[in-house]
């Protein structure tokens, strides 16, 4: 069931859900709250990739994401190579949407490479080796500070810079990072050995330190492009990941509701920009066409589940 809200959560974060409500309303749902879904994705898949790194079935667990991505990119072709075709860097513009993966796509390399990086770290120092991660996350991190930064040093008016979000928002810069914080979770079972008392204290202040540097990124009016990563983004979704985990309400796909919640989670997430583009044709509400768009991939996630033909576009 978590994997499918954070899947609606993406659906508001791209349809800006309260966006006719209010601006500042909008920032703390579309960048505050929302931003948890894609990093506690990649923590959940780094936690449950220990099992195909003791199986040694690496190759299999990324066979499923690379399929998805081959069948999903052949899908969205229609929508962003005319985009391409429209640019002068047309061959750079292709060859970037393929390896860094079109729009929310970009979810699916980033898995992929991000695993392969922990794969080849498996047999390292694990502290080292979080260190590594907790080195380039805050690379990724201050890269996505940058436009704040250079604007409060520029004496110029409206002097600032603007990132394309694939640089710092990448296999290496984001999926790695949270991936291993999963992954290191897991094989220090560290759901059992926090104490209660800490884990709330700890966690609670977590909350309170994220929402404030969500407010620090509105009134820094550097995010009209979004802004995904925060410093500390880490700490909110590992005592969400770890409070559910605590709460038993996480289990492996073994389990067969639980895969099926799955699949419809990761339909959610590949089928709702049709929805979203598909409700522009019809309403100027954001709050409207992001509730039509999470409806409608959800009661189509639901069909294609159900389909022995389709329901290989699922994952």
């Amino acid at each position: 069931m978590l994997k499918v809200i954070l899947s609606v959560f993406v659906v508001f974060l791209h349809g800006q859900l309260f966006l006719d409500v209010s601006p500042s309303v909008s920032h703390f749902f579309v960048n505050g709250l929302f931003r948890i879904a894609v990093p506690l994705f990649m923590l959940i898949n780094g936690y449950y990739l220990l099992d195909a790194l003791e199986t040694r079935k690496f190759t299999s667990w990324a066979y499923r994401p690379l399929q998805a991505y081959a069948i999903w990119s052949l899908i969205y072709i229609p929508i962003w190579l005319p985009d391409c075709i429209n640019k002068s860097s047309l061959y750079f513009c292709i060859g970037r949407t393929v390896f860094f993966g079109y729009f929310h796509l970009w979810y699916l390399p980033g898995l992929i490479l991000g695993g392969a990086i922990i794969f080849h770290l498996r047999h390292r120092n694990k502290f080292l080796s979080a260190l590594l991660a907790l080195g380039l996350f805050i690379m990724g991190t201050t890269i996505e500070y940058l436009p704040i930064i250079q604007s409060n040093l520029s004496t110029k008016a409206g002097d600032s810079i603007i990132l394309p979000n694939w640089i710092n928002r990448n296999f290496l810069l984001f999926s790695f990072p949270y991936m291993f914080l999963g992954y290191f979770i897991r094989i220090f079972s560290l759901e059992t050995r926090i104490n209660i008392s800490t884990f709330s204290a700890v966690g609670l202040l977590s909350v309170l330190l994220f929402f404030l540097e969500v407010a620090f990124s509105y009134t820094s009016s550097m995010t009209a492009n979004g802004f995904d990563m925060y410093f500390t983004l880490p700490l909110v979704c590992s005592f969400a990941f770890l409070l559910t985990l605590r709460a038993g309400k996480i289990a492996s796909d073994v389990d067969l509701s639980s895969f099926h919640l799955s699949k419809i989670a990761n339909g959610i997430y590949f089928i709702h920009p049709l929805f979203l583009i598909l409700a522009a044709t019809f309403t100027k509400s954001t709050f409207s066409s992001s509730i039509f768009a999470a409806t409608a991939a959800f009661l189509c996630s639901a069909f294609l589940l159900r389909s022995k033909r389709l329901s290989f576009l699922l994952a």
